[in-house]
């Protein structure tokens, strides 16, 4: 097996250089030497709404203008990096908005249904606070609803809250989405719980709405035993000339004999026509909206044979089948057209891929997404004088190498966007590490470099 030296890397983003140097970027600068080009380095979202997990376990603002180092992998996945640290990295995400008003406070805004108990923020999960939402009538059924609106086409919405294990009914709770305008459902569960995790049976809706596995996000302040776990859906059918509403039950309300308790917030139905949830946008008197973030670096990488290899956390939407609407790309270099290569997740089916653009014909690698929380993924990428050609490893093996692209012998430009495709299809997760090496790798000589 071929020894990847570090006069091979001719770039690197996070992983090592990260963790151990604190730079989140380097670049080779000539024969066994490395040079730290962290100033190349621009956030695209200017905002101050964007959420991550940090090394405590806890939910922090990021701060405006730099990215989001999102622990988020360790804790819900459990991810290590190979020394046995806790998994990190910069997370990239596209714009969302989160369209419901005081998020994470059911005594303001929202209206109660009959006469619930409320105590406000008895959960913390640092940024993140929960109510204890209880109904403790045997005559009637309670809980809270809020109305909001959305805008754009109709179709799919995203809805996302968090919760955790109270006082359990008889048999359910209920999480819905309701179009008040139509009088019917759009997407309603029965909420469960098989000890502490929470299990989810849709009751009634849109035959496109769905709940993806719920995701643990951390264990409360006031309880480290108790886990906290963020509900994710896609709601189907949505009309956005109608009213739409969320409704949240902590017992069934069929039943009104029942009483319970649930802790609940965090709320987050989205008005971009997507799959899959963004992280969580907290929102008060007004309704919030987070940027698109991705990051830029001018490199000197030039067409040659090379390999690159991304270390990702398995995101959200990998669970997901059909049409994401957008690719989602880990990286591209060159521009988004001809004389361009990215590598990132493909739009209709879960694979991944690795592209070479050419003016005309173009090289287009693609492999199944492997299961799991881990995602490491090796790209090949050769000849481009002669006709470039891309070959991809996730695992078992390196596939042949896809038809060759019109050749080139320059880059459009030699702009390195990570996270997305530069203004679109951003990655939606957080990158481990990426490392471009000079010249062709298998996937385990590249995953032998000291990670």
């Amino acid at each position: 097996m071929t020894e990847v030296l570090s006069r091979d890397v001719l770039l690197r983003f996070g992983g090592a250089t990260l963790r151990r140097y604190g730079n989140l970027v380097v670049a080779s600068g000539g024969i066994g030497r490395t040079e730290e080009i962290k100033e190349s380095v621009v956030r695209a979202d200017a905002s101050t709404c964007a959420t991550y997990i940090d090394r405590d376990g806890k939910m922090r603002l990021a701060e405006a203008n730099v990215l989001r180092l999102d622990y988020e992998p360790f804790y819900s996945l459990g991810l290590t990096f190979p020394d046995g640290s806790p998994a990190f990295g910069p997370r990239f995400e596209g714009s969302r908005s989160n369209r419901i008003l005081q998020s994470q406070n059911h005594g303001t805004t929202w209206a109660a249904v009959g006469t619930p108990t409320l105590v406000s923020g008895a959960l913390n999960l640092g940024l993140l606070a929960l109510d204890l939402v209880g109904d403790d009538s045997a005559v009637a059924g309670e809980g809270y609803q809020q109305t909001f609106t959305v805008t754009g086409a109709d179709g799919v919405r995203p809805l996302s809250v968090y919760v955790a294990k109270a006082t359990t009914p008889a048999t359910w709770a209920y999480i819905g989405w309701f179009d008040q305008t139509a009088a019917a459902w759009r997407g309603l569960w029965q909420l469960t719980w098989n000890g502490t995790l929470p299990v989810l049976t849709k009751e009634s809706g849109d035959a496109a709405s769905l709940a993806l596995t719920p995701q643990l996000v951390g264990f409360a302040a006031e309880n480290l035993t108790l886990p906290i776990y963020r509900l994710m859906f896609t709601i189907g059918g949505v009309v956005v000339a109608n009213t739409q509403r969320l409704n949240v039950y902590p017992s069934n309300v069929n039943n009104v004999a029942e009483t319970g308790t649930l802790y609940v917030g965090g709320w987050q139905p989205e008005n971009e026509a997507k799959l899959f949830p963004g992280t969580y946008i907290k929102t008060t008197t007004a309704t919030v909206t987070r940027a698109a973030e991705n990051v830029t670096v001018v490199t000197a990488l030039i067409p040659r044979d090379m390999t690159v290899l991304a270390r990702m956390a398995q995101p959200v939407w990998a669970q997901l089948s059909g049409d994401l609407g957008a690719v989602q790309e880990v990286f591209t270099l060159g521009g988004a057209g001809a004389g361009s290569i990215r590598g990132g997740g493909s739009q209709a089916v879960r694979n991944w891929h690795g592209f070479i653009d050419g003016s005309a014909a173009d090289s287009n690698a693609t492999t199944a997404m492997l299961a799991g929380a881990s995602q490491i993924v090796s790209r090949q990428f050769k000849s481009f004088a002669a006709g470039g050609q891309a070959a991809i490893d996730v695992g078992a093996g390196l596939g042949g190498f896809a038809s060759a692209a019109t050749p080139f012998t320059n880059f459009t430009n030699q702009t390195l966007t990570v996270g997305g495709l530069g203004g679109s299809g951003e990655l939606y997760g957080v990158l481990l590490d990426l490392v471009f090496l000079d010249g062709l790798f298998t996937k385990a000589e590249a995953e032998a470099y000291p990670a």
